[in-house]
């Protein structure tokens, strides 16, 4: 019986431990909250100001005058000949130009294995070639030999 009685004590202790911060959370803490909420909009009692687009109607040119001011003077290109378009193939190079007259004409030039090209506003083209194309390599392989001799002589005399 003693028993039954510490379990029951010991029962209530437990029920009065797990309510009383319920109790206490609401009694104390039943102060009135006030809020007021604040807003960033200001509301101004005047319309906005419309804005009328005027149309305007274009007059088409007379003339037109394109001038390539990048390279050359502006009073080269109105007398002399203009390049159109450049192709550069594997063994060909072709220049399109065109003449004041308007009269286009192709420069044809064969390419031998070059290292730089270069060409003057008028369409002139010059080619750098390479020098003994073959030479890298030749040499290469007489190195190879040289070495591949001195050490079969070498290993000859180290082996005497």
């Amino acid at each position: 019986m003693k028993q039954n009685i510490k379990y029951i004590i010991i029962g209530i202790v437990i029920a009065v431990l797990l309510f009383l911060p319920f109790y206490v959370g609401g009694t104390f803490h039943t102060i009135e909250r006030s809020t007021t909420t604040k807003t960033d909009t200001i509301f101004i009692d005047k319309p906005y100001k419309v804005v009328t687009i005027k149309k305007e109607v274009i007059e088409k040119p007379v003339k037109v005058y394109v001038y390539k001011t990048d390279t050359v003077f502006r009073k080269n290109m109105e007398k002399d000949t203009l390049i159109s378009s450049i192709q550069i193939g594997k063994k060909k190079a072709q220049i399109h130009t065109l003449t004041p007259d308007g009269i286009p004409t192709i420069n044809e030039y064969l390419l031998p294995p070059f290292k730089s090209l270069t060409m003057d506003y008028k369409g002139n083209l010059q080619i750098n070639p390479i020098k003994h194309p073959k030479r890298k390599k030749t040499l290469h392989t007489i190195g190879a030999i040289t070495l591949f001799v001195g050490g079969v002589f070498l290993g000859a005399q180290l082996d005497k």
